[in-house]
């Protein structure tokens, strides 16, 4: 919960989830500063300059000897972006723990949680029936996305305005049902050469509603790609997330949120590779309109003691490269290495949402034979602050979506 209880726009009641019940402001101050932190791993998040709300999100969890951890960053687009991070970190990083209980592999574990977390955003669409479907101002035709209460009874015909001719009244039954052998009607004992074209029928004749004209459906395709371009009503964001344990790092990824390996000794590297386009333009997200969900998976085995992050691109935009990241994230405990993180991104000029997650990797260990399995604290509203060694393995390749010019 948060300490407002009154928007900052209508003095209306403040919702759980930051928003006004009475007219729906996002309130400012709502998750502007978190903090969460278990043992050995901590993530700071900071609301944007600029933003009206924190819509970045994170989380953690301890799965015995296992530490999972997922950050999100919504897509500012999308409507409900905030609503959306929080839901696919929550989901993902609880998915990825309850698999790792049962004894799955880390890279099963974070596929599941992936895909789990895309599905939960996904849910969060609502397709607004007011809102007209993009096209051709005149001669669209409404039967391309068809309105449930209002199906054309051609399409799903009413048992009660069905047609006679296929499901006949009783009490008007047609004479010709019972045919007088010297007027036998053809519908009866058709003719061969007078069959009637509604039992064979013919191609110069065929009735459009049965075999739609391919001048039609493309029209319609090229609406339905329209309407779904729009993303009305479709929360977004990226996602990663990361298992660190004695015998090593993974991380798995949806969009342009990363994940660094910052060893205490050598050369750092990034575990994620971007999925965007021409532009920067995001080429793969979480959402009801990013189609099939891919995640592509990485992990490493270090042989020295460092740590993992995962942040938002409201960090590495301004640290890029793990040799920087490296100066602000080792020193000191993860929390207040991660307040170091958040403090240089906005003190260098960041106006957008900034999260950075670390967990600590000491190869070898295992952090949770005496800790009991436990979620991160989380401490919302907080005072703001002011060549790797080892083998990489790398799982299936990018597959690419269609390019949108969305950004988190």
């Amino acid at each position: 919960m948060t300490e407002m209880t009154h928007c900052v726009t209508c003095g209306g009641t403040v919702a759980p989830d930051g928003h006004c019940w009475d007219c729906g402001t996002p309130q400012p101050a709502f998750r502007s500063h978190l903090e969460l932190t278990v043992g050995g791993a901590a993530g700071v998040s900071e609301r944007g300059p600029r933003r009206g709300v924190n819509s970045d999100a994170m989380a953690l969890v301890r799965a015995g000897v296992w530490t999972v951890g997922a950050v999100c960053d919504g897509v500012s687009m999308a409507p409900r972006a905030d609503r959306a991070a929080r839901v696919a970190a929550y989901t993902g990083a609880a998915t990825t723990a309850a698999r790792l209980r049962t004894g799955a592999l880390p890279e099963t574990a974070l596929v599941a949680g992936a895909l789990h977390a895309a599905r939960a955003v996904a849910s969060l669409t609502a397709i607004r029936a007011t809102v007209p479907p993009p096209g051709p101002a005149e001669g669209a035709d409404h039967r391309t996305i068809p309105d449930p209460a209002r199906v054309e009874n051609r399409t799903i015909p009413e048992p009660a305005r069905a047609n006679h001719r296929t499901i006949p009244d009783p009490a008007h039954t047609d004479h010709r049902t019972t045919p007088d052998p010297a007027h036998t009607d053809h519908r009866t004992t058709p003719d061969p050469a007078h069959t009637d074209h509604r039992t064979t029928p013919d191609p110069a004749h065929t009735d459009h509603r049965t075999t739609p004209d391919p001048a039609r459906a493309e029209h319609r395709t090229a609406l339905s790609a329209a309407w779904a371009g729009l993303g009305v009503g479709a929360p977004s964001c990226t996602y990663v997330a990361g298992v660190v344990g004695p015998e090593g790092v993974w991380s798995c990824w949806i969009g342009d949120s990363r994940a660094y390996w910052l060893p205490g000794e050598g050369l750092g590297m990034a575990l994620t590779e971007d999925d965007t386009g021409e532009h920067e333009a995001l080429s793969a997200w979480l959402g009801a309109d990013a189609g099939p969900s891919k995640p592509r998976l990485r992990s490493y085995q270090p042989r020295v003691p460092g740590r993992l992050l995962l942040c938002t691109d409201g960090l590495w935009r301004h640290l890029p490269d793990a040799a920087s990241l490296r100066v602000h994230a080792l020193p000191g405990d993860p929390l207040a290495a991660a307040r170091s993180l958040i403090a240089y991104a906005l003190g260098a000029g960041g106006q957008d949402d900034v999260t950075a997650l670390l967990i600590d990797v000491h190869p070898g260990d295992h952090p949770g034979d005496h800790a009991d399995d436990h979620a991160g604290d989380l401490h919302r509203q907080a005072p703001p602050t002011s060549d790797a060694r080892g083998a990489a393995t790398t799982g299936p390749t990018r597959v690419a979506g269609v390019p949108r010019s969305r950004r988190g």
